[in-house]
């Protein structure tokens, strides 16, 4: 089946990008070509091939989505979701950390989001089943920390540096199986699971609606975030300028250009299971992601 998605809206915006981006793309094969090899070998036998694995992003949905879940399924779990009374119900065998939130200085993490974090880490070393833990290679010195749980495999997972906007630089990587940057996690999780060789893929819980909470203080210019995230406490809003206490709020031209690179992400890795040959499904009852299958 052919990709089609639309990258870009001008032709001369995509000649300018190929050339700009030429350096950033010999650079990140060069980085990756063989370590995303390394990596996919050793994630080799740890997922049942033949068995369709579920995603759960943490969007509001999610709540719905999970009750079209059958408990033997096998699943795949993101950031702070083990905070979740269903987590130990279903008992999710993959679970994929990717936000700096889970190895910075607690002290620089804003308060809600870092009280989430540390539940999260306090949930994890009760966990009694086998869990195989993703996680970038930055990351794994101070996570290790905070883990004191035989029953958790860790996994070091491969990114990209640059968030590429060439459309042309992007379908060649998703030919070579490239990772994607550290954008969202249920994009990574997509993408492993591609990478393992499964064949069945559904995503649910994956909203990407956030862009309806972004707001501004009519006073001040400053922006926020006023988003009902499904690992918050029920019914409260977290009502964010920014994750951490010493960065400024973003501009809004900033939170909106990071919100579009997501959806450009989504798109690479449902081209990438196209090329693959995945069945990739977005089976999430409410969701903006354009990209992938319905």
């Amino acid at each position: 089946m052919k990709f089609n998605y639309q990258f870009t809206y001008s032709k001369k915006k995509e000649f300018i990008l190929f050339f700009s981006e030429f350096f950033f793309f010999i650079f990140e094969i060069i980085r990756h070509f063989i370590s995303t090899r390394i990596f996919k070998k050793c994630i080799k036998g740890l997922f049942i091939s033949n068995s369709k694995i579920i995603v759960l992003a943490n969007g509001p949905s999610l709540e719905n989505d999970l009750l079209r879940i059958n408990i033997n399924s096998q699943i795949f779990a993101v950031n702070t979701l083990p905070t979740k009374l269903f987590f130990f119900k279903f008992k999710p065998k993959f679970l994929c950390l990717i936000d700096s939130m889970f190895w910075i200085d607690p002290i620089s993490v804003d308060d809600k989001i870092n009280s989430l974090v540390s539940k999260t880490y306090t949930e994890l070393n009760k966990v009694d089943w086998e869990i195989f833990l993703f996680i970038p290679k930055q990351a794994k010195k101070e996570i290790i920390k905070r883990i004191d749980n035989k029953n958790i495999k860790i996994f070091e997972l491969p990114s990209l540096t640059f968030d590429f906007e060439s459309s042309i630089y992007l379908r060649l990587l998703s030919k070579m199986f490239l990772p994607p940057p550290r954008i969202n996690v249920a994009i990574t999780a997509i993408y492993i699971a591609i990478l393992s060789g499964i064949k069945d893929v559904d995503l649910i819980g994956a909203d990407m609606n956030r862009i309806h909470s972004f707001n501004v203080n009519q006073k001040s210019n400053e922006t926020f975030m006023d988003y009902l995230h499904f690992s918050s406490i029920q019914n409260v809003k977290l009502d964010l300028k920014d994750k951490l206490k010493s960065r400024a709020p973003k501009s809004m031209l900033v939170r909106l250009m990071r919100e579009a690179s997501t959806f450009k992400w989504f798109a690479y890795v449902s081209m990438m299971a196209n090329i693959a040959g995945v069945n990739l499904k977005n089976k999430s009852t409410n969701s903006l992601v354009d990209s992938i299958e319905r």
